[in-house]
């Protein structure tokens, strides 16, 4: 019963008024329902589960020490990055239903990380020596402004196609941006990464 009791008070609270500070799930599920809204002006220590519907924007960084990736598979929700510099880390990978990264700066992986439903590109997301995971094999999961994929460090971006159409690949930098496009010659469900290196090749 106490998963039920939780998730009828932060529905309660999340449709009301905005959290501020650090959000520290220590073990718990947090329902988060269609239609409500839950803002937090710091960072997010999850150790528990959300399960998530709604809208979840944060302007700090999200740290996932939990068994599993932080959102249960039926998550639909939208998670929004709105600060400066933000991180994605902690002990264990984190699988989002759909990001949108936002705000001021650069965003920076410091783990693993997969996104089952839609990635919003409207600033430099940095994967370092990680991999990001499209697994939505839709042409259109993957969407841009002006912000992209760094891979400078090694990492990469990997995305689940199963068709025959153009899927687009966003990596650049600071001084470049040079998207990727994979055209699959089957309908099968495959995997392609890109990785984009700042260096002349021809040195």
């Amino acid at each position: 019963m106490r998963p039920i009791a939780l998730a009828a008070f932060f529905c309660g609270i999340l449709q009301l008024s905005p959290a501020y500070g650090q959000l520290t799930n220590t073990g718990e599920k947090i329902f988060i329902d269609r239609g409500a809204v839950m803002v937090v002006q710091g960072n997010i220590r999850n150790s528990g589960t959300f399960v998530h519907h709604g809208d979840l924007k944060f302007s700090g960084d999200w740290t996932n020490q939990s068994a599993g990736k932080g959102f249960a598979p039926v998550s639909s929700g939208t998670v929004v990055m709105t600060g400066g510099e933000q991180k994605i880390g902690g002990t264990s990978s984190s699988g989002f239903p759909r990001l949108e990264i936002r705000g001021s700066g650069t965003k920076f992986l410091e783990a693993d990380a997969e996104i089952s439903g839609s990635l919003l590109l409207m600033r430099e997301l940095n994967v370092n020596t990680h991999a990001l995971h499209i697994t939505n094999p839709d042409v259109n999961a993957i969407t841009r402004t002006a912000g992209f994929v760094n891979t400078d460090r090694g990492g990469r971006l990997t995305r689940n196609t199963n068709s025959t159409d153009l899927y687009s690949y966003p990596p650049g930098n600071a001084e470049r941006y040079r998207p990727v496009l994979i055209i699959p010659s089957v309908t099968e469900e495959m995997t392609f990464s890109a990785t984009m290196f700042n260096e002349d090749p021809s040195g």
